[in-house]
């Protein structure tokens, strides 16, 4: 099971687009321009990599990188509970996943090490398996979905940058109606291109999150993820962004069957 978990308040990458693969998953990251005045990195991310499913998280965390360790650590700590999950039938894996991490999220211990922190964090997760891909976010980190069809009827994302919602000292999931969001989606037939991508992205470089058909070119001009991976955090690093960005990307096989309407 191929696996990778990275912290950006241990490895900073300041100045520098990283780019490594986790199987078939490519993984980039990069802490800012620090001639913009980057000096830190609050980002993180896991991917884990089984034959039958893919599972990858970023987070975005400020203040400091505190609230974004607790979440990586017990990811760690909860991955042989849900690789249990995941192994069933992708309907009921992605509902006992959901109903698990609202119950970690929600829970008297976990609030007990949030309340613990300095600052807190954008979480997104997503599970790509058996044809579908299941999201779950608090936040504004993005998770793309490319494939022409999508693309033809202008749809690249699978959520948007939610404001005010966080997990950590301040907590939208504690509050008394948790606040996130979570969704499925089948893939379209043929290769679907997955990308989760923090805010880094975006702030204070020349791409703006409203510029998702330009990330969709840069992926269908490319059969290379990791390629597209480093240009973008490249571009980042020349517009001297200041803000850490984290991408995740990979390439799916879509059902050939896939929901089509009647005719």
């Amino acid at each position: 099971m191929p696996s990778i978990r990275w912290l950006g308040s241990e490895l900073l990458y300041l100045d520098e687009p990283h780019v490594e693969r986790c199987g078939d998953v490519a993984i980039g990251c990069y802490g800012g321009n620090t001639s913009a005045g980057a000096e830190r990195n609050e980002d993180a991310a896991v991917v884990v990599v089984e034959e039958a499913w893919r599972f990858a998280a970023v987070l975005d965390a400020h203040v400091t990188a505190e609230s974004a360790a607790i979440v990586v650590g017990e990811l760690e700590l909860r991955m042989p509970e849900f690789t249990h999950l995941l192994d069933g039938p992708p309907g009921e894996a992605f509902e006992a996943l959901r109903a698990s991490l609202l119950q970690w999220f929600t829970s008297t211990a976990f609030r007990r090490a949030a309340d613990g922190v300095s600052g807190e964090t954008a979480l997104l997760l997503c599970v790509e398996k058996a044809g579908f891909l299941f999201w779950f976010s608090v936040g504004d980190c993005l998770v793309y979905l490319l494939h022409p069809e999508l693309a033809a009827l202008g749809q690249f994302t699978l959520n948007q940058r939610s404001f005010y919602e966080w997990v950590g000292k301040q907590d939208s999931l504690a509050l008394e109606a948790p606040a996130f969001s979570s969704g499925v989606k089948q893939l379209r037939g043929g290769n679907n291109r997955v990308l989760l991508a923090t805010d880094g992205l975006f702030e204070d470089s020349g791409l703006r999150s409203s510029d998702a058909r330009a990330i969709y070119e840069a992926f269908a001009t490319s059969g290379d993820d990791e390629q597209v991976v480093k240009a973008l955090l490249t571009g980042v690093h020349e517009a001297r962004g200041r803000d850490s960005a984290t991408l995740i990307a990979w390439t799916a096989e879509g059902p050939p069957q896939a929901l089509q309407p009647s005719r």
